[in-house]
């Protein structure tokens, strides 16, 4: 039946402008006539892809490994770049692994088992040791911030350091104290910029770390001797999210700011010792000053990441805050 296009999806396809490809057929559906992104709020019908889906309902994963479909599935992303072969769905299997963690004080941190797992832990322990966690005593300040962001991602300057907006993230829990946190995306705005003829599928494109928008980790930080969840947390925007992330979450357990004023606080970042260091408005001059002992240049910059994230006190639902990060278009809901 169609769904309307959100605020996020058109202002991502305004700020992607016409440096994107669309094959025909994704034209027709997000383009008018004369060219133009449709509206926000236009009813956007994807009936192939939602005959898959309602397939997927009514007969189970399996359907789409198997037959006609995979078939043609295999063809349109061969098509594209890709390299599948009919036993590649065949025999696929998913592989559920045990999340790479480390121990702040009372509570493990679970962050992705990559490398942008391990960069995420690397920035908080270069930025918080965990004592005194639960008293909320320590201070995390934004030259300190900057300066570990360069020692971190030193390595990485020659890679986009802000997302491209390829790349979405979403957390939700229950009211039983479960959560999930994800990262998914094509790399780039509509991936090849392909859609498949069959399946509806818009297609991911094969790209190198370099040309791909630098992923970011879900997290979730649990106590796991009573099994209570404390914070969960998503993020994009490049090499910046992950700092971002990184930085609102200490806003919360070592300086107890509210999940609301930690999100808000502005950020900085930086790709490495000498390079700029970006900052967002907001920033005290004495901040400032403190920022360029290291890194003489700064410059102001309308935002840094998007940070999606619920917080859990003493790890009970009942006392749990959500919050979308203003500098995006996402949304935050809770349900009583």
């Amino acid at each position: 039946f169609g769904e309307s296009m959100s605020r996020a999806q058109h202002m991502a396809m305004i700020k992607a402008g016409s440096g994107v490809y669309l094959d025909r057929q994704l034209s027709s559906l997000y383009k008018t006539e004369d060219g133009a992104y449709k509206n926000e709020g236009t009813k956007i019908q994807q009936i192939r892809l939602s005959a898959i889906l309602s397939n997927l309902r009514s007969n189970g994963g399996a359907f789409f490994y198997g037959g006609n479909l995979a078939k043609a599935f295999i063809e349109e992303a061969n098509q594209v770049g890709g390299k599948l072969a009919t036993t590649d769905l065949a025999y696929y299997k998913p592989v559920w692994q045990d999340a790479n963690t480390f121990d702040v004080d009372v509570v493990t941190v679970g962050v992705s088992t990559s490398s942008y797992g391990k960069l995420y832990q690397d920035l908080w322990q270069r930025l918080f040791e965990g004592k005194g966690f639960l008293h909320l005593d320590s201070d995390v300040p934004l030259a300190k911030v900057a300066n570990a962001s360069a020692e971190t991602f030193a390595p990485f300057a020659s890679y986009n350091p802000f997302g491209s907006g390829g790349m979405t993230s979403f957390v939700t829990a229950d009211n039983e104290g479960n959560a999930f946190s994800c990262v998914v995306g094509l790399g780039k705005p509509f991936g090849s910029g392909e859609m498949g003829g069959i399946s509806g599928i818009v297609l991911a494109s094969p790209l190198t770390d370099k040309q791909a928008e630098f992923p970011t980790t879900p997290v979730l930080i649990i106590n796991r001797p009573n099994k209570l969840m404390f914070y969960a947390t998503a993020a994009t925007g490049g090499v910046s999210g992950t700092v971002s992330s990184v930085y609102t979450a200490l806003k919360v357990f070592a300086e107890g700011k509210s999940l609301e004023d930690a999100i808000a606080a502005p950020r900085v970042f930086t790709m490495g010792k000498g390079l700029p260091v970006l900052y967002e408005k907001g920033v005290s001059a004495p901040q400032i000053q403190q920022l360029t002992a290291n890194h003489p240049v700064a410059l102001e910059v309308a935002k840094i990441g998007k940070v999606n994230a619920i917080n859990c006190a003493e790890g009970k639902p009942q006392f749990c805050q959500s919050s979308a990060d203003p500098r995006g278009f996402g949304l935050s809901l809770i349900e009583k």
